[in-house]
């Protein structure tokens, strides 16, 4: 893969905010091995608040160490948290050990869905509500913005979700949905790939030059970006929640620009709505299964295995009640149950065979990170 030339990307470098004040947070301490850390969101969808243990001893739990938005999600930066908050101010709240407060940068229109450290120290955000990457200095505070106008849609922004980093080269999820028309997903997705060092974007297809994304056979990539051992990428589709034709979940070999449907939504019996590798390597997937009579109405979540292929469901609830999953670093399986009935965070016996009883916190899990 070779960079693409700069004609294809506007790259702006604008100090979109002043340098952090000296009386605000210093960086904050590393946080230690077997951690984990729990966002916990009001049903309202009013405020957020952030919750912590030890994987030794789980039933120990802080909760309530500080309030955020609503419209909040957990990003693991290397051996910190991060809390992006989406709401109208949007803004990357750092936290270290046992929950300590760091620095909250202001993430001037973005809209961030995600978030990744690199190796330089920066954090690249991917913007929602601007066709851009925000690259911000943790140090100074200072935005460096890299577009990806080229791949909007007819309502100028592509809609930019997830990320992964393989080597040098970030990969960004676009889903061009047709806001004008109710978020409407009315054509294919795209996968960006940029190469960081440089700041330019690559070139995903060895057998058509100067293709800068790899559309992808599905509309509305949704999950997140999950590595593979085998350098593959993983991601799940799920359309408008309503025509599985177009949802599913895919595997994609970057360096071959080789893209594969592992299983359909209708084989799934759902949409994919989150997705995680277990430590082993195996892909796990939640899906969301509409009411054959309302689509807007949920009839039940599931969560699964797909190796060798996708298992009878290990954890099911009735309606819209999963928040989210994932495995700490011994591969216990974690999952955050939200309604009105038993919210709590869940996990799976060391065998599998049987779930124990809920981590109890005072507002309803939404999702979980394990250092």
């Amino acid at each position: 893969m070779k960079p693409l030339s700069l004609l294809l990307v506007v790259l702006t470098l604008l100090n979109c905010s002043e340098p952090l004040p000296e009386e605000q947070s210093p960086l904050p301490e590393p946080i230690a091995p077997g951690s984990a850390f729990i966002l916990t969101t009001a049903l309202t969808y009013t405020t957020s608040s952030l919750a912590t243990f030890s994987i030794e001893k789980p039933s120990e739990i802080t909760d309530d160490l500080l309030l955020a938005s609503g419209d909040a999600v957990l990003v693991k930066l290397g051996h910190w948290l991060g809390i992006l908050n989406r709401g109208q101010d949007s803004n990357l709240h750092l936290i270290g050990r046992e929950g300590q407060v760091g620095p909250q940068y202001a993430l001037p229109g973005c809209g961030p869905h995600d978030a990744l450290l690199l190796r330089d120290g920066r954090v690249v955000i991917s913007c929602y509500e601007a066709p851009e990457l925000q690259i911000l200095s943790l140090e100074s505070g200072e935005i460096e913005l890299f577009s990806l106008e080229h791949f909007a849609d007819a309502d100028g922004l592509p809609e930019l979700d997830h990320l992964a980093l393989v080597g040098d080269v970030l990969y960004v999820t676009a889903q061009r949905l047709d806001r004008e028309n109710g978020f409407s997903a009315t054509q294919a997705g795209l996968l960006i790939g940029v190469h960081i060092p440089s700041l330019t974007l690559m070139d995903l297809s060895p057998e058509q030059p100067n293709q800068p994304a790899l559309e992808l056979p599905c509309r509305n990539p949704y999950t997140r970006l999950a590595t593979t051992s085998r350098g593959s990428l993983l991601v799940g589709c799920v359309a408008d929640f309503q025509t599985p034709t177009h949802a599913g979940l895919l595997e994609i070999f970057p360096d071959t620009a080789q893209v594969e449907v592992i299983t359909s939504a209708e084989t799934l019996g759902g949409y994919p709505s989150d997705l995680r590798v277990s430590p082993e390597g195996t892909p796990w997937v939640q899906i969301y299964t509409p009411s054959p009579h309302d689509p807007y109405t949920t009839q039940q979540m599931a969560i699964l295995s797909l190796e060798p292929t996708p298992q009878p469901p290990r954890i099911t609830h009735a309606g819209f009640t999963l928040a989210g999953f994932d495995f700490d670093s011994r591969g216990t399986l974690y999952y955050a149950l939200r309604g009105q009935e038993a919210p709590g965070l869940y996990r799976l016996s060391e065998d599998n065979s049987e779930v124990l009883p809920p981590l109890v916190l005072t507002l309803p899990p939404m999702n979980v990170a394990f250092f």
